[in-house]
């Protein structure tokens, strides 16, 4: 039998497949043939609901105890409080089109010769029970999206063309550090159905690439060095995660989103950029880390596709969400409620998918998380108001000004209980977040404070301030 190179007819799946990978949480199936699709999807980025707003205070003379409630505000009839907006933070999407490649101009092909570094330590940690032809197919693919290569061929007989899906879903997920490809590119099969090469387009030139890709590992070095006198893989972990938060905003439309180039160095990134960076920053500090993606579930049952990350903390392993961890909004806001956490917390905000390549370590340990290793759990030990009252007056000692409360509810029976108490408008327009704060203002004095929750998770975040 003759053999003979074809064009996959069945292109719709790889295109599919490297989509996904390329703009992970932000994908729809649609406009296929040989044009990857633009971000027509939405990705839900919440890990917090229902924000609430409102103002304490006190008389000036310790009088009147009597307060009225509008628009979130507490205040004491004798004394005038700030303003305060009432805001809530539902779930958040967006969605954004990917431009149009045909109108871009035309980026020169010339191809230099540079050498991409060792396979990243994830790739060779889905690698380890593979055949050799898997893995020399593996490489040739992450070598030739690293070098910017417009054809990659692939061993004779290694790949399949219902495979190349999964693979290239696999090379650039676990390639943190490749630009992505362009939006352009073919999978041709021979008459067995073996893939033997692609082609592939990029975004940027090569020159533009290998500069960004200095620019990206010497950001990596530097963060890394940082948390070198760091004496324990957490206390990195946790570094890593703050530092990605403080520095990046999570944003749709910026130009590089889907990469690490963009949560470090630009500062702009979605949810595949937050998984790249620390997955960089892990494997520079010798820290075992891998991809772990699936679809968030939404309440109309249209959940999008996201990517996290699987860690190694004290020989187990653990999820870690650095994008749901940075709640979006005007202001940096740094979180702990995906900070790892084990499988079934994960699993109450999305459902983990597989790939043929990709079998992930579970994660069972449901007490590694930073509540438990902090001690910010509410339980059934000791009295639910006293244990709460003791979290937040515990920081209205001393000359303060303003201070956070992060906690989480050991289930959702304590979670509800803290809501009803402190967090709903009772039948004269109070709440008893105010009340247990009066008891421990000075006369004069007012507060403001917020609150938000994450029932995925039983979490509350509460900040008070005065003035």
């Amino acid at each position: 039998m003759t053999m003979s190179s074809r064009l996959w007819k069945f292109t719709a799946a790889a295109v599919a497949s490297i989509c996904a990978a390329a703009l992970l949480g932000s994908c729809a199936a649609e406009d296929f043939l040989n044009n990857l699709p633009g971000e027509n999807a939405n990705e839900l980025y919440a890990s917090s609901i229902d924000d609430t707003m409102g103002t304490v205070s006190t008389a000036a003379d310790g009088a009147g105890t009597e307060q009225a409630q509008t628009d979130g505000t507490v205040t004491a009839p004798t004394d005038s409080a700030p303003d305060a907006a009432q805001t809530s933070a539902q779930a958040v999407t967006e969605t954004a089109s990917t431009p149009d490649s045909s109108s871009e101009p035309e980026k020169e092909d010339k191809i230099v010769a540079v050498s991409a570094p060792p396979n990243p330590y994830a790739a060779e940690y889905f690698l380890t029970n593979e055949s050799d032809l898997l893995k020399e197919s593996y490489r040739k693919l992450y070598e030739g999206v690293f070098s910017y290569q417009t054809v990659v061929e692939l061993p004779e007989k290694a790949v399949t063309g219902e495979e190349i899906e999964d693979l290239l879903n696999f090379v650039l997920k676990t390639g943190s550090a490749l630009d992505l490809p362009g939006s352009k590119y073919e999978v041709f099969v021979d008459s067995e159905s073996y893939v033997t090469k692609v082609n592939l387009t990029y975004n940027h030139t090569v020159k533009e690439g290998m500069a960004m890709y200095d620019a990206l590992m010497k950001r990596v070095d530097e963060i890394v060095a940082e948390a070198e006198p760091l004496l324990t893989d957490y206390d990195k972990i946790k570094y890593f995660h703050d530092t990605i938060i403080n520095g990046c905003m999570y944003d749709l439309n910026a130009p590089d989103a889907h990469t690490a180039y963009g949560a470090l160095v630009s500062g702009r990134a979605v949810c595949d950029g937050y998984m790249k960076a620390f997955q960089l920053l892990c494997e520079k500090a010798n820290i075992a880390s891998v991809p772990a993606y699936g679809k968030s579930i939404a309440a109309d049952a249209s959940g999008e596709e996201h990517i996290w990350n699987k860690v190694s903390c004290g020989g187990e392993w653990f999820n870690l969400d650095v994008t749901w961890d940075d709640p979006v909004g005007d202001q940096q806001v740094l979180r702990y409620d995906y900070f790892l956490v084990d499988d079934a917390t994960i699993a109450h905000g999305v459902i983990t998918q597989t790939n043929r390549f990709m079998n992930v370590p579970a994660a069972t340990n449901a007490y590694g998380d930073y509540y438990t290793r902090n001690n910010l759990v509410l339980g059934y030990d000791n009295d639910l108001s006293y244990q709460f009252e003791q979290l937040v007056t515990k920081n209205m000692v001393g000359d303060w000004t303003d201070f956070n409360v992060d906690f989480r509810c050991l289930d959702k029976n304590l979670f509800d209980q803290i809501r009803v108490q402190y967090f709903t408008e009772a039948s004269d327009g109070s709440k008893g977040f105010g009340y247990l704060l009066q008891d421990y203002m000075a006369p004069g004095e007012a507060l403001r404070y917020t609150f938000s929750q994450n029932e995925n998770v039983y979490a509350y975040h509460i900040n008070v301030s005065k003035g």
